[in-house]
C-alpha cells in the first residue's frame, strides 16, 4: 500500500487562515504588511488594498474606504510568527536579490510574497485555492458527495466567515 504525506506550506496556511478568520478580500490579505500584524494582541488591522491597473498593480485604500481591526485565534498567528522566521531566513538567504525591506524595516514587507520578497501576485492566491480543491478531491475524499465543489473560490471563504459570524449573532461594523 502506498501512502503519501503531505502539507500546505506555511505560507499558504497563514494566508487561507487569514482570508477564513479576517473574511478580508484578495487584495487587503495581500496588502498586508508585518506592521499590520499584532502577535501579541492576537489582531489584524486591514486597511489598505491591491488592485489591478493597466496591467501592473496599484496599492489602494480598501473597497470601503474604511479602515478595521479582526481579531483571530492564537494558533493564526502561530503560523503567522513562523512565516515571518522563514521570510527573515529568505531575505538572509537571497542577499542582494530580495526585493522587500531588511532590518529594522523588515515590517514594512509584505506578508505574502513572492520567492524574492517582492509583493505576492493578484492571481496566486486563486490558483492555489483550486489546486487546493483538485489535491483534497483526487487524493482525500472517498465519494462524490465527499468532494469540494469545484466552482468554490478563495472568496467564497469570505462568505463563510460572515454566515458564521452571522449565526453566532455577532455584527460587522
Amino acid at each position: 500500500e502506498y501512502s503519501q504525506a503531505w502539507q500546505l506550506s506555511t505560507k499558504w496556511r497563514f494566508f487561507f487562515y487569514l482570508s477564513l478568520f479576517t473574511g478580508d478580500r484578495r487584495g487587503e490579505n495581500i496588502s498586508l504588511t508585518w506592521n499590520d500584524l499584532d502577535f501579541e494582541k492576537f489582531s489584524v488591522s486591514i486597511s489598505k488594498s491591491t488592485a489591478k491597473i493597466d496591467g501592473g498593480t496599484l496599492l489602494k485604500d480598501t473597497k470601503t474606504h474604511a479602515s478595521r481591526v479582526a481579531i483571530v485565534p492564537p494558533f493564526v498567528m502561530e503560523v503567522g510568527k513562523a512565516l515571518l522566521a522563514e521570510e527573515k531566513r529568505n531575505c538572509l538567504s537571497l542577499g542582494d536579490r530580495w526585493q522587500g525591506y531588511r532590518g529594522r524595516n523588515f515590517g514594512k514587507n509584505f506578508v505574502f510574497t513572492s520567492w524574492d520578497g517582492s509583493q505576492m501576485h493578484l492571481d496566486s492566491p486563486r490558483r492555489e485555492f483550486k489546486r487546493l480543491i483538485r489535491i483534497y478531491n483526487e487524493n482525500v475524499s472517498t465519494s462524490k458527495e465527499d468532494c469540494l465543489p469545484e466552482a468554490a473560490t478563495r472568496h467564497s471563504l469570505r462568505h463563510t466567515t460572515a454566515s458564521i459570524l452571522i449565526s453566532n449573532n455577532i455584527c460587522l461594523l
